[in-house]
This record gives structure tokens, C-alpha cells and sequence, in this order.
């Protein structure tokens, strides 16, 4: 027979649980589901027809504390930096709503690099809480790391070059990023000019 302790943990558990999938389920387009056999949760990202994630948590035995944390497909959009926080401050609110925005901001980036769809294979890789960084790589000769604000397109911050590797090239990397970065500050230019400028400076041609 459980003691009177062990009640008061159930019961403190399930208050818990109850709160937490009530506070998510005021936040759009997500499924929840929770297996008690495993203290597995699931939550399910369903941002649009073509962007799906799903989010599984799984908690330390008779706990509501967090333990491990999966964000699938994981290849587009990186939490790390986000696990580590949770893990610590077992916030599962703070959790979704950084997700559902790096989510949205990555949507936003695809859609401006439809056009280069042909050209570039591109990733979306999370660096920062303000800044993110979105690794273009151009006819697997050309990678670089593009740096945008978390709020784009909804913000004048401007788009920068963080950093670029050119395969068997002798140019100034230096230079060439003091003039896409100077040129990127000066006219406030979007993402798809920022690319287009950037190809122009690499000489090279859009494929359509």
C-alpha cells in the first residue's frame, strides 16, 4: 500500500502534468500525447503542411523533472543550446516556444531561398539566443555561415557573414567579407538580396 508520501507525489505529479499540457495546449498548431508507462511526452509541431516536428521528453521516474530531450528530424533545426537550459530550469513552456520560433524563422528563411533551390544545399544550424546562423553550402565547393537575427524578416538588424570556405581559392576572405557585410549594413538588404550580392562577389551564376 502506498504510503502517504508517496500519495502527495502522485497526486503533486499529476497536478504537474496537468498544468503543463493545459499551458501548451494554448499554444497553436501542437498534439500532445503522454504515455504514464514511460513518463514519455510527445509533442507534435504541425507549423504547415510541409514542416513537421515532434518533440519527445522523457521524465525521471515518479518525477515531473525532465530528463532527456529529442527534437525530430533534428537535420534542419538544433536545440543544444536549448537542452542544456531546460535540463536545468525543467521549464517545458520556455522549451516549446523557443522551438515553435526557431521553427517559424526557419520557414521564413526557406521561403526566401526557394528561388536558389537548384544552386544551394543550405542547413539551418542554431548558434545563440540572438543571433542564428544559417550554413549555406554552394556546389559543395562554397560553405559559408550567414548570421541572422532570431526576429527575421520582423527586424531591420542586418544580415551579416560570419564566416566562408572557399575549396582551391586565393581570395581575400577578409576583404571579402568586409564588402558583403559593409554592403549588407549600408542598403538594409534582405536575404535574397544578401545572397544574390554574395554570388556576385563569388562570380557566380544563379541557376534557375
Amino acid at each position: 500500500m502506498p504510503s502517504i508520501q508517496q500519495l502527495q507525489r502522485l497526486t503533486n505529479m499529476q497536478n504537474w502534468f496537468e498544468n503543463a499540457i493545459q499551458l501548451l495546449s494554448k499554444l497553436s498548431n501542437l498534439e500532445l500525447s503522454f504515455n504514464e508507462t514511460n513518463s514519455q511526452l510527445l509533442i507534435k509541431f504541425l507549423e504547415s503542411n510541409h514542416f513537421s516536428y515532434v518533440l519527445t521528453l522523457h521524465f525521471q521516474p515518479n518525477s515531473t523533472k525532465i530528463q532527456t530531450i529529442q527534437l525530430e528530424p533534428c537535420s534542419t533545426i538544433q536545440i543544444e543550446d536549448l537542452v542544456k537550459e531546460v535540463i536545468a530550469s525543467n521549464d517545458l513552456c520556455f522549451l516549446v516556444r523557443e522551438i515553435k520560433a526557431r521553427i517559424l524563422l526557419y520557414q521564413n528563411i526557406i521561403q526566401q531561398l526557394q528561388q536558389f533551390k537548384n544552386t544551394l544545399n543550405f542547413t539551418f544550424i542554431v548558434k545563440g539566443q540572438i543571433w542564428e546562423i544559417l550554413n549555406v553550402i554552394i556546389d559543395q565547393t562554397i560553405n559559408c555561415d550567414i548570421m541572422i537575427c532570431r526576429d527575421f524578416p520582423f527586424t531591420d538588424a542586418p544580415i551579416l557573414l560570419n564566416d566562408i570556405k572557399i575549396l582551391n581559392s586565393k581570395q581575400n576572405i577578409i576583404n571579402l567579407k568586409e564588402t558583403i557585410n559593409q554592403h549588407s549594413m549600408n542598403q538594409n538588404i534582405n536575404l535574397t538580396e544578401f545572397i544574390e550580392f554574395l554570388f556576385h562577389q563569388l562570380n557566380i551564376t544563379k541557376i534557375e
